[in-house]
């Protein structure tokens, strides 16, 4: 498996570039994300890969085929929309994001006085609340439009080192497509709508999940 190598703090990264074909929570891993189709004109722009200008970017070029360092992170969820059944207007849930560093766990309460030592894994639990938002000038290309509100229930964001993750009180634009049972974000509001999640629909919930693995620097202060 190809990994990518950047050092921590990260700059922005493309989030489709981190899709790899490991274990994906929930439903398994395609061999290629979602292809959004031919949009209309009139439509918002769907990141590809070639297009970097709105897009997350690693300023390092240099790929290390074998990391000193890994670093995998998951993100997974249920989203549930009321009320049951439908129409819905409201969406309620938590997100997990979890990480771990060269297989290890290190975190507090751990005996770890190396210096030398990795950081700890970062496990973060936000709470997720939204409303529909659909409107022609959202996301046509979308089955339904929600404004996510994610904040901290446990744990602390700070410690996450995976790319492009929410904040405490971090407000998103997020649509479903259902026949791709994908989650896309309204990349920082400018109107490009980057894939984020695989979303398995069941009934009135969403079950989100993402996966990967980070080839990293680690830096000698940690």
């Amino acid at each position: 498996m190809d990994m990518h190598s950047f050092r921590l703090p990260p700059t922005l990264l493309k989030r489709r570039e981190l899709v790899m074909c490991g274990a994906i929570f929930l439903i398994g891993c395609p061999s290629a994300e979602p292809d959004p189709g031919d949009l209309p004109d009139e439509t918002p722009a769907l990141l590809g890969d070639d297009d970097d200008a709105t897009a997350p970017v690693d300023d390092d070029d240099s790929i290390d085929e074998t990391p000193e360092n890994v670093l995998s992170v998951s993100e997974m969820g249920v989203l549930t929309r009321s009320p049951a059944g439908g129409p819905y207007t409201t969406i309620t849930g938590t997100l997990t994001i979890s990480e771990l560093l060269n297989g290890q766990v290190v975190g507090p309460g751990d005996d770890d006085d190396d210096d030398d030592g990795p950081p700890p894994t970062c496990e973060v639990l936000f709470a997720v609340v939204g409303t529909r938002a659909d409107a022609e000038d959202v996301c046509p290309t979308c089955d339904t439009t929600w404004q996510l509100t994610f904040s901290v229930d446990e744990g602390n964001p700070a410690d996450c080192q995976g790319p492009e993750q929410p904040s405490d009180g971090d407000v998103r634009m997020m649509g479903f497509v259902q026949a791709e049972q994908a989650l896309y974000w309204n990349y920082q509001d400018l109107g490009t709508w980057v894939w984020w999640y695989h979303a398995n629909d069941q009934g009135d919930d969403i079950a989100v999940s993402w996966q990967t693995t980070l080839g990293i620097e680690v830096d000698d202060d940690n």
